[in-house]
């Protein structure tokens, strides 16, 4: 029975109360505003960091506690119904001493915990099933966890490690390349005390809060300023584009850099933002910015690429004619013709719209000033980048900021951009407090980077004996108000959009088009993900016309070593494409007859309900286009034994800090757990480039190879030891067999690093330039892949069904292949959410109820298979794999669809209303 610990006044005047609460086993005590959220005061007045918020509207379930037992969101209680009740944090689940607990020793073990923003609610959720239901069946921990979202993980492991909660827990694995060793920095993370961008805070900091532009088009003027701020004395400052000291322009490719920190005169999008507003955090919650002086005048906007391409359409940026910001083109061969004299030929016309991150921690982070130096930490995918740009924002040299990035609650790509970097800076630097700032969801869904829209056109032939003759592609792409990786996509998607297969025609167009929407950045693909859409689904149709098995089309097509890609590019090793294929023909085979048999049945008996199966190819190339990518690693030994890598690729939940230690381990022939890691920091790391294009793996494991070898080397010759010696940390010495020498010895040469014994090595992937047809080597190396997706169909409602995935990757050398599966689910996931579900319409889907993503009552079942066909270029043989995962889910889906029931649908997401109007116009098409 709970003790009566009732909530009393103390302070009317600020109409406060004292609550009492028991907390985490403890009765605890805080002065809190009657009407705050639950998760605000427990975070806030109480200290529980390890309570996330996601939303505050009860849908992402990140902040999720037990009250009496029963789990909570915390975002939706009033902390006043939670006096002298019963509070239990995710810090409650620990073992005595603070060691995890048993689930959270499953979640370690099955890395269930990504990027850990997720991981707290999830934990609490799933120990509520647990107290009762010691050991669950699946179908009761969906339940149990379906009201907390994940990003991150595609939920399988999430699932299995509850599952798994009873298990004995062997000891943690230690290992380095092919060893399934639990994450290196997973431990914080089910324990709560892993620190986001909203975690840390000094005490004290000031909130800072956006005016943005309610509009999509307007001009806009500033009013008396000056007495606002009089009239709201609680404001400590107020901001413009007047007090940026540098240059109120920022972009993530600096010749097109477009975007200002402040509009000026003219907002270009819905959420712009033109002031800030300073002031202590409690005021500022409560600050009525619709009164802020600012007069809006409303002007025509084009919120699509026909509109945009429109001969009368405003033109968003001077220079940039017709609202086209960059074209990209590559041909190959005569296409023309080869689809003229082609046996068959298909075409056909896709569209998809905008998709949103919606990671599970919105944009967060705080600035402080150090001397005449400025700190920021923030949720970032490229601390260096940051740097840069902000240090031109602020007028300060590079050496006078320092990015500290906090551990990140899922990127995908859209914290590559600038977000609240350039106001916290400036706040601090301005008021000389340190200064916070934690979007919205709104916010974060309304201002941030989102998935290219895209409206694609593509003809494909192939001869009487199926193979491939020609192709052509025209692909547009919405790529918002300013510049972000608008270029990147236009560059990528050519290259790409023939699929990994031998095409000897081809012509590929792509155009990004300027709109009055938020910027299109990075998104999981960089357009490769629409291109494969369209592509994959016209193979379909050319097999069936030639009386071809899908899948054996494909593989008869399949690029091969020696083999020239549409670019020219000739690989003769790591093309592994045609093992990936063959890997799920078994699987193929199998589902086709069983679906087969089903639908006869269900046929047989009126039933509205079809399944069908399909497949998809992919490739992807390994970090940037045909551009210089450099990653540099430093590892060094100090005096006192220690053995410190830094470690500046920022790990997003994909696993870098663990992937990149296990081959600097290999490398230098010492076990992981004799590192300390120091993670990305610009003071501390050198750059290890962004987390973007699959490249960390690729390009930062390959640095991290080179600068353990380097190491390895410099101890070996001390040792007088051969290449094949096994090294042994023991303290300050190190030994190899009967050779052994001790690290102070060598106290008197300690670097400024502080280190005695040192390496640093950095690798550029082996590019060159794509001449005027895009012909050349874009990409050291490719990351190839195919799944196989079988669906149910319900004819009558329209809905879809995702039954199971086989998803096959030539990851090169699986590193961690636990990891690397993560990766596979949670790319799978978010293909499926493409497909099916996820469309951003701006105005109208800024929340995440609106706005769906797939829960774990969505994704199905996912059958990895890791295929390891070695690239000379990545460390021991391994490639990307981040972005590789969620291209074929979609067209697979969508293959499926037409396996299952004839119906094309060709713009996405493939919603119930879409599939009854394929479904329709196919019966009309049959009638006639």
């Amino acid at each position: 029975m709970n003790e009566a610990i009732p909530a009393r006044p103390v302070d009317a005047a600020q109409g406060r109360i004292m609550l009492s609460l028991r907390l985490d086993g403890r009765v605890r005590e805080a002065m809190v505003r009657p009407q705050s959220r639950l998760s605000a005061a427990l975070r806030d007045a109480f200290g529980c960091e390890g309570v996330k918020v996601g939303c505050d509207a009860g849908d992402c379930g990140a902040c999720t506690v037990l009250v009496d037992s029963a789990p909570v969101c915390a975002c939706l209680m009033p902390a006043a119904r939670a006096a002298g009740r019963t509070v239990e944090t995710v810090e409650s689940l620990a073992a005595q001493g603070g060691a995890p607990g048993r689930l959270q020793r499953a979640f370690l073990r099955h890395g269930a915990a990504q990027c850990g923003i997720c991981t707290p609610g999830m934990l609490v959720a799933a120990e509520a099933l647990l107290r009762h239901t010691p050991r669950p069946r699946e179908a009761e921990v969906e339940e149990a966890i379906s009201g907390v979202l994940c990003r991150c993980t595609g939920y399988a492991k999430i699932v299995r490690a509850v599952m798994d909660a009873a298990a004995d827990d062997a000891a943690p694995p230690d290992g380095s390349v092919g060893a399934r060793i639990e994450r290196l920095d997973g431990l914080p993370k089910v324990l709560g005390r892993d620190r986001f961008g909203a975690d840390g805070w000094p005490a004290g900091t000031l909130a800072v809060r956006l005016v943005r532009s309610p509009h999509h088009h307007a001009r806009f003027a500033f009013g008396d300023l000056a007495g606002w701020h009089a009239a709201n004395p609680e404001v400590t400052a107020v901001l413009t584009a007047a007090d940026i000291p540098g240059r109120n322009l920022h972009g993530v490719i600096p010749p097109l850099a477009d975007q200002p920190v402040f509009a000026e005169t003219v907002a270009r999008f819905r959420g712009e933002p033109v002031a800030a507003v300073i002031g202590p955090r409690d005021a500022l919650e409560v600050l009525d910015l619709s009164r802020f002086p600012v007069e809006w005048h409303e002007l025509p906007g084009v919120l699509d690429i026909d509109a945009a391409l429109a001969p009368a359409a405003p033109q968003l940026h001077a220079g940039r004619a017709g609202n086209v910001l960059v074209r990209g083109y590559v041909r190959r061969g005569a296409p023309e013709s080869a689809l003229a004299g082609a046996t068959t030929v298909v075409e056909g016309r896709f569209s998809t719209g905008f998709i949103e991150h919606a990671y599970i921690e919105p944009e967060a982070g705080f600035a402080r000033r150090v001397g005449d130096r400025i700190e920021v930490w923030a949720c970032t995918q490229a601390p260096h980048m940051d740097r840069d740009d902000l240090a031109a924002i602020m007028g300060l040299p590079t050496e006078a900021v320092r990015i500290l990035p906090s551990s990140v609650g899922g990127g995908f790509g859209s914290k590559l951009d600038l977000s609240l970097q350039p106001y916290v800076a400036l706040a601090t630097w301005v008021t000389g407090e340190p200064c916070g700032m934690v979007f919205t969801r709104a916010e974060s869904m309304m201002a941030t980077t989102k998935r290219h829209p895209s409206r694609i056109t593509a003809r494909v032939g192939a001869d009487a004996g199926g193979r491939l003759v020609g192709m052509t592609f025209e692909g547009m792409f919405n790529t918002g108000a300013y510049a972000s990786w608008g270029p990147t996509v236009a560059n990528r998607v050519p290259v790409h959009a023939s699929g990994p297969y031998l095409v000897p025609a081809y012509e590929a167009r792509s155009v990004a088009v300027h709109s009055h929407c938020a910027p299109a950045g990075a998104f999981r693909g960089f357009g490769v993900p629409q291109a494969a859409v369209a592509q994959e689904n016209l193979f379909d149709e050319l097999a069936d016309a030639l009386g071809i098995d899908r899948l054996e089309f494909r593989i008869r097509n399949a690029l091969r070593a020696g083999e020239p890609t549409v670019t020219g590019q000739v690989f003769e090793q790591g093309v592994g494409i045609r093992a990936c294929l063959e890997a799920l023909r078994p699987h193929w085979q199998e589902r086709r007859a069983a679906v087969a048999r089903y639908n006869a049945a269900e046929a047989a008996r009126g039933g509205p309900l079809r399944r069908g199966v399909g497949v998809a190819g992919m490739w992807y190339g390994c970090g940037n286009t045909s551009l210089p990518n450099p990653s540099t690693i430093r590892v060094g030994l100090r005096a006192d034994g220690m053995l410190v890598l830094h470690q500046g690729a920022v790990d997003i939940g994909q696993g870098s800090n663990t992937v990149i230690t296990q081959i600097c381990a290999e490398a230098l022939g010492l076990p992981v757990s004799s590192f300390t890691l120091i993670g990305a920091d610009t003071d501390l790391t050198p750059d290890a480039g962004k987390t973007s294009a699959s490249r960390q793996t690729f390009v930062t494991g390959a640095a991290a190879l080179r600068a353990g070898a380097a190491l390895r080397a410099q101890i070996l010759r001390r040792l007088n030891a051969g290449e094949d010696a096994v090294l042994h940390l023991e303290g300050r010495v190190i030994r190899a067999g009967a050779a052994s020498f001790e690290l102070r010895s060598l106290a008197g040469q300690t670097n400024d690093l502080g280190y005695v014994l040192m390496a640093e090595e950095t690798f550029d992937p082996p590019t060159t330039p794509l001449d005027g047809n895009g012909q050349g080597a874009p990409y050291a190396a490719y990351g190839w892949g195919a799944h196989l997706a079988e669906i149910e169909v319900d004819c009558e409602l329209g809905t879809i069904r995702v039954r199971d995935l086989v998803c096959a990757h030539d990851v090169g050398r699986a590193i961690n292949p636990t990891l690397l599966e993560g990766q596979i689910e949670v790319g799978s996931a978010q293909g499926l959410g493409l497909g099916l579900m996820e469309e951003f319409i701006p105005g109208r889907t800024e929340n995440l109820h609106d706005y769906l993503i797939p829960t774990v009552g969505d994704v199905p079942r996912v059958t990895s298979i890791l295929i390891e066909e070695p690239d000379t270029h990545g460390p021991f043989g391994a490639k990307g794999i981040g972005e590789q995962v969620l291209i074929p889910t979609a067209p697979a889906i969508l293959n499926a669809l037409r396996d299952a029931t004839g119906a094309v649908v060709r713009d996405l997401p493939a919603t119930p209303d879409k599939v009854l109007g394929a479904l329709r116009a196919l019966t009309n098409t049959r009638a006639t």
